[in-house]
């Protein structure tokens, strides 16, 4: 629970006095873009990590999308070169995500390819974190169903010396549903080759009735949480997995409230985080 704390959050606690001061606090004007088709998002604004690599410092960054084929995202004001995403297709199915960064603050992972195959039902099957270098090592998700139903995601790395995947040591997320959501999630990580669990950590989860706009479409996750990631790493993408892909929106993780800011035609425009010393804001714009 410590990284979901720390780490760059998508979750959201925000009862009724901070509901009424959400017209002061965020003002700012919805970007201006050409709508694209990743679930009609036209912008997300967050508090974005940069790692110089002699230093380290966050700041709020708006991520613009627009076109269609690619998809590109890229800072509304980029005056550290954050980069840029490009996210392709194959017919429907997003088969690519790139990420490219050539300036100084190249974070954890600049450039960064990743690439999406699909099983014979049209699900994904694997993806593969490419990095761009091949001392740096890959990283491969594969995902095992029931039915449409995500069940486990199994997470191997290379070493740095060879592309060979470690299967033996993976990292294992295993899923439990409370009819079309994610109702707990438990995570065993796996050290070197001595084959026993090093840890393990469980997230349990409570849904209300809204619907989530985001629900099931990983596509849409991991264009989203790429920019907002784009300079700190990938070590928090299966804490955010639930949150995506549930149909209803969550309310509570581990008995944490959580309270999700929609708009009229229920698309969600605002989560918000706190942990012990501060909080944290994600704004959505369609």
């Amino acid at each position: 629970m410590k990284k979901l704390i720390i780490g760059l959050s998508l979750l959201t606690i925000f009862g009724c006095i901070a509901l009424s001061c959400h017209k002061t606090k965020h003002t700012a004007a919805v970007p201006v873009v050409v709508s694209s088709p990743i679930s009609g998002i036209t912008a997300v604004r967050h508090m974005t990590y940069v790692d110089t690599g002699s230093s380290n410092f966050t700041t709020q960054i708006t991520w613009n999308f627009s076109g269609t084929g690619p998809v590109i995202a890229a800072p509304g004001a980029d005056t550290a070169y954050l980069g840029h995403e490009l996210v392709s297709f194959t017919g429907s199915n997003v088969t690519q995500i790139s990420y490219y960064n050539s300036g100084a603050h190249t974070g954890e992972y600049g450039p960064l390819t990743t690439n999406i195959s699909y099983t014979a039902a049209n699900l994904p099957d694997t993806i593969t974190f490419v990095e761009p270098y091949a001392w740096l090592g890959q990283k491969k998700l594969v995902f095992q169903y029931a039915g449409d139903h995500i069940t486990e995601i199994i997470a191997a790395s290379t070493d740095n010396t060879t592309d060979t995947f470690h299967w033996s040591t993976a990292d294992f997320y295993y899923f439990t549903y409370t009819g079309s959501n994610i109702s707990q999630m438990i995570i065993s990580r796996w050290p070197g080759t001595t084959g026993t669990v090093r840890d393990s950590e469980t997230h349990n989860y409570v849904t209300g009735s809204r619907i989530n706009n985001f629900g099931g479409s990983l596509p849409t996750f991991l264009s989203l949480y790429f920019p907002l990631a784009s300079t700190a790493g990938l070590d928090e993408f299966l804490y955010y997995f639930p949150y995506y892909m549930n149909a209803n929106i969550i309310e509570s993780d581990n008995g944490g409230a959580i309270t999700t800011i929609t708009d009229t035609a229920g698309r969600i425009t605002e989560r918000v985080m706190y942990s012990v010393t501060s909080s944290d804001t994600t704004l959505y714009y369609y």
